[in-house]
């Protein structure tokens, strides 16, 4: 039972630092209760893994809403959100392997203002002012949903944590 919860605990980390950089963490750890649910039945209540579903499912749909919202807010061109992605995605990489811990958060909003101001600037022929204007937008979405995701992933990990070490 206890390399169960250390591989519990190891599979919540793995998923949090996934999400982060944009990657798929939350279903990480929705997929790490729904295995410990099928492996070993007493451990969560089907309740608390289906909830842990709905809110992953809810949790992407913020993202593009919230992604989407603040580059369109600031009238950036859907090029310009695609690369806003990629480069939030490429400068998290690279950033975690500079300034451990904290880097891959910093590359995704800096990648996703810099994915979106090129694209703005180069090929939209945008004006400087609105290139960063759109680069604003996009990194204050990427901003938002983070913050999101990793707050529903809090959320479910708690729980989670709570059933596996301290729940009958």
């Amino acid at each position: 039972m206890l390399i169960a919860k250390i591989l519990i605990i190891l599979l919540y980390l793995s998923g949090i630092i996934l999400i982060i950089p944009g990657l798929s963490g939350l279903w990480v750890i929705v997929g790490t209760n729904l295995a410990v649910k099928l492996i070993l039945p007493d451990i969560f209540p089907w309740w608390y893994v289906i909830t842990g579903i709905i809110l992953a499912m809810l949790s992407e749909i913020l993202d593009w809403v919230f992604g989407i919202a603040g580059a369109k807010k600031a009238k950036a061109s859907k090029y310009s959100i695609v690369l806003s992605l990629l480069f939030s995605i490429i400068l998290a990489v690279l950033f975690t392997s500079i300034i451990p811990v904290i880097g891959s958060l910093i590359g995704v909003f800096v990648g996703s203002f810099i994915g979106c101001f090129f694209g703005e600037l180069v090929f939209y022929r945008k004006t400087l002012k609105h290139a960063g204007k759109a680069g604003f937008g996009s990194m204050l979405g990427r901003i938002f949903s983070v913050f999101a995701k990793l707050g529903f992933g809090l959320i479910i990990i708690s729980f989670g944590l709570y059933q596996v070490f301290f729940a009958k």
